[in-house]
């Protein structure tokens, strides 16, 4: 079996590493056992405490070649995280990287709370969504329903910057 090699490339909350060591097959196809135990792994340890990790799918078979990208998924939540690999070589040595990013529920509601109370307007309840976790692409926005502490009701809009979890707020409105 195909020995594999970790290296993280970017901590900031994004999943991303390098797999060595995915050819191996007899027929000349990435292994993708060895691709999904690798993104298994690397999510478990990024999403420890933040997201139950489940699932991970990937083609079934994937010709090794130089430059090929293909997509597997990893769920989060049973939120499912679309994943872009590329081969970095004709061996089967890939390159993992998010194809959208990952915003915790929480965080989002936090983040908007925050943000209203610094400027006098206390907040009693933010929802950015139903779950705790949502995978979105690079320039989607997240709406969120704000109830403010004197009973009125708004909407914050939380722009997603890249597919390394950041993300900006937009706007809000009282």
């Amino acid at each position: 079996m195909a020995r594999v090699r970790w290296w993280p490339v970017l901590v900031t909350g994004a999943l991303a590493l390098a797999l060595g060591g995915c050819g191996g097959s007899d027929h000349g196809s990435v292994d993708m056992g060895v691709a999904r135990t690798g993104i298994l792994q690397l999510a478990s340890r990024q999403y420890r405490g933040k997201a139950t990790v489940g699932e991970v799918k990937c083609p079934e078979d994937v010709p090794l070649e130089k430059g090929r990208a293909f997509f597997c998924t990893v769920e989060l939540d049973g939120v499912p995280l679309r994943l872009v690999l590329r081969q970095t070589d004709d061996g089967g040595d890939t390159h993992i990287a998010q194809a959208e990013s990952v915003l915790l529920v929480p965080q989002l509601d936090a983040f908007v709370a925050r943000y209203a109370n610094g400027r006098g307007r206390p907040v009693a309840d933010v929802s950015c969504g139903k779950g705790r976790v949502l995978t979105e692409k690079p320039g989607t926005r997240v709406r969120c329903s704000v109830t403010y502490a004197n009973g009125s009701n708004g909407r914050a809009v939380i722009g997603v910057k890249d597919t390394k979890d950041n993300y900006v707020l937009v706007s809000i409105t009282p």
